[in-house]
C-alpha cells in the first residue's frame, strides 16, 4: 500500500520546487548523482513538493535506446536510489522515467515520499509531431492492463486515475476547523447577554480545548501554529 504524504514546515502555503539537474542521455548513474544532489538543496531550502523533469533519469532524448532491456532496468534501479534519497527529506518529489509494465513501455511519473515510492502514473497524451515521435516507443497509459506495477519486489500502484492524499489527521483538523467556524458564527463566545455565565464559561472552554487539539495536530503534522488568525 501506498504511505501517508507527510508535508513539513509551517502552516499557510507549500512551497514548490521545480528541479532541473544537469543530465546526460542514457548515464544513468551520472543523473542519479546530479538528482540526489537536488534532492538535498532543495531540503536545505524548505522545499515540500519537489518536481522533476519527464524522462530525468535517463534523459528525454534517449531514442530507440529505451527499447533496451538493460536501460529500463537501469532506470528501474535509480528510482530505488532516488526513493532512497528522499528518506530524510519528508519532500513530496515526482520523477520522470520509462518502465516497462506487463510488456509494454510507458512514460511514467513516480511519486515518491519519504523514501517509499507511492504511485506511478503513465503518460496518456503521447505526442507524435515535429520533433516529438513518443507513439514510436511508448504506450499510452489508457492502454495499460494492470494497476499494479513491480518495482524490484515491492508492489505500487500504477495507473491514472491515482489519487494522493495528505496524512488523514489534515482532513480531520480541516473537519474541526469547519465544525468550529460554524459554531463560532452561530454561538456568540463572549459578548452573548442571553446566556448564562455558565453556558459562557463552557463554550470559552469549548474553543480553548479546540485550539489545544489543533495545535497538536499540527505538532504532529510537523507544522507550527499561527499565533494569531
Amino acid at each position: 500500500m501506498s504511505k501517508p504524504v507527510y508535508l513539513n514546515r509551517d502552516l499557510g502555503f507549500i512551497r514548490i520546487g521545480a528541479a532541473v539537474p544537469s543530465l546526460r542521455v542514457a548515464d544513468v548513474d551520472f543523473n542519479v548523482a546530479t538528482i540526489c544532489a537536488a534532492i538535498q538543496k532543495a531540503a536545505a531550502k524548505g522545499i515540500q513538493v519537489l518536481a522533476f523533469p519527464e524522462m530525468a533519469l535517463t534523459g528525454y532524448t534517449i531514442g530507440d535506446l529505451v527499447q533496451q532491456q538493460a536501460l529500463l532496468e537501469k532506470a528501474e534501479m535509480a528510482l530505488n536510489m532516488v526513493a532512497q534519497a528522499s528518506r530524510d527529506t519528508g519532500m513530496l518529489i515526482i520523477i520522470g522515467l520509462p518502465l516497462c509494465i506487463d510488456q509494454k513501455i510507458f512514460n511514467c511519473a513516480a511519486v515518491i515520499n519519504s523514501g517509499h515510492i507511492l504511485g506511478i502514473i503513465p503518460k496518456t497524451y503521447l505526442p507524435s509531431y515535429k520533433e516529438f515521435y513518443e507513439s514510436r516507443w511508448f504506450v499510452s497509459g489508457e492502454d495499460a492492463c494492470s494497476d499494479m506495477a513491480h518495482i524490484g519486489d515491492t508492489p505500487v500502484p500504477f495507473g491514472t486515475n491515482i489519487l494522493f492524499s495528505i496524512h488523514g489527521l489534515a482532513f480531520y483538523a480541516t473537519e474541526l476547523a469547519s465544525d468550529l467556524h460554524a459554531f463560532y458564527r452561530d454561538c456568540r463566545v463572549i459578548s452573548d447577554e442571553n446566556v448564562s455565565p455558565a453556558l459562557s464559561c463552557a463554550r470559552l472552554r469549548l474553543v480553548a480545548a479546540t485550539k489545544a487539539v489543533f495545535a497538536r495536530v499540527l505538532g504532529i503534522l510537523g507544522m507550527s501554529a499561527p499565533d494569531s488568525m
